[in-house]
């Protein structure tokens, strides 16, 4: 549900629904990351902001699912001495009235969340991915749009509510937005203009060492290995990189990236086993192709797609490896022939 689809059924301005919403608030509000990484965790903590700046008293909680490897992950979270108020999924204590919001996410059925959500639970949903919901009640408040950043949307909502961020927090939605719009090359005016918003108090050499993060060796060894086991048909290319630590994860998009810039390379899809799950990332530069209808049509409703404004179609799927037993550290090699063979019939062949 778009924001001009909110405005068109006669409601409530975005802003001033989010915030009747929170205002009508009983117990704790959580905030769910699917995934670490910058977009979320500033779009996380930018409402976190919001919700406390339009009702002091409210509890609000940050709950992350997935692993914090990834080193530029960890360096944010250190910079920006935020680790005290993220909890991991796993420490998660539901209450009664638990409220839950989503953002960089709107699946209630999200497999990276470890555990499904019940509508009635979700209070707030910030998205900029594609995503097909039912109309909110009016005690809901939906903003899907698709701008290149989540956290773009973060920002429109805080300025049209007046709430100020501090240098930190700036920082934070700096580089979400820097980070998910490719250095500002796929942003759209949006982007641009949520950018010049927060960056007024960002100390450029913070930022520099946030953007020149180091990377592990294991990044390298990931890339080597999708370079030397890609096949490639018809403009479609698909790699894997094996059985991976959740930490890599990231890894997958920034390899697809790459990848995509291959001369005669239309489509790239690049799988990585993690935590019992083959997780996907996948990129596409034929805009006659829906690259959200592609996903859909092969992992279901745990995928997802949206079109940057620099016409890129980017976007993931998350499929439960279920053969139980039959993983072990003895059986490595079969899993990973057999997820790779059926990535390759997915991809490469007509489905």
């Amino acid at each position: 549900m778009t924001r001009r689809k909110l405005e068109s059924q006669g409601q409530l301005k975005p802003h001033k629904q989010l915030k009747k919403v929170i205002e009508d608030l009983g117990g704790r509000l959580i905030i769910f990351i699917a995934q670490i990484d910058p977009d979320a965790i500033a779009s996380a903590i930018g409402l976190k902001k919001i919700v406390r700046y339009i009702k002091p008293e409210q509890q609000v909680e940050i709950v992350y699912f997935g692993p914090v490897g990834h080193p530029q992950n960890r360096a944010i979270i250190n910079k920006c001495n935020i680790a005290g108020i993220l909890t991991p999924g796993k420490e998660y204590k539901k209450q009664t009235n638990d409220k839950i919001a989503l953002v960089d996410s709107s699946s209630l059925k999200d497999a990276r969340l470890s555990q499904e959500i019940s509508r009635n639970d979700v209070a707030i949903i910030i998205d900029h991915h594609q995503y097909s919901l039912e109309p909110p009640t009016e005690n809901q408040f939906f903003l899907i749009d698709e701008t290149g950043a989540c956290a773009t949307l973060i920002v429109e909502l805080a300025k049209k509510l007046e709430v100020q961020f501090n240098e930190n927090d700036k920082l934070l939605i700096t580089m979400a937005i820097h980070t998910d719009t490719k250095a500002l090359v796929a942003a759209s005016k949006r982007d641009r203009d949520a950018y010049g918003v927060v960056t007024d108090e960002v100390d450029p050499i913070g930022l520099t060492q946030l953007i020149n993060h180091s990377l592990p060796p294991s990044h390298f060894d990931n890339a080597a290995r999708a370079l030397s086991n890609m096949k490639k048909k018809d403009g479609r290319l698909v790699a894997g990189i094996g059985q991976v630590e959740g930490g890599s994860a990231d890894d997958l998009s920034t390899i697809a990236d790459y990848l995509l810039r291959m001369q005669d390379v239309t489509l790239v899809v690049i799988w990585g086993i993690i935590n019992g799950q083959v997780r996907i990332s996948a990129r596409n530069s034929d805009l006659s192709t829906s690259l959200d209808e592609f996903l859909h049509q092969r992992f279901g409703t745990d995928s997802g797609a949206k079109l940057a404004p620099d016409g890129r179609g980017e976007g993931g799927a998350a499929v439960k490896l279920d053969i139980g037993p039959w993983i072990c550290e003895k059986t490595t090699e079969e899993v990973e022939a057999l997820v790779d063979k059926r990535m390759k019939v997915w991809i490469l062949d007509e489905f």
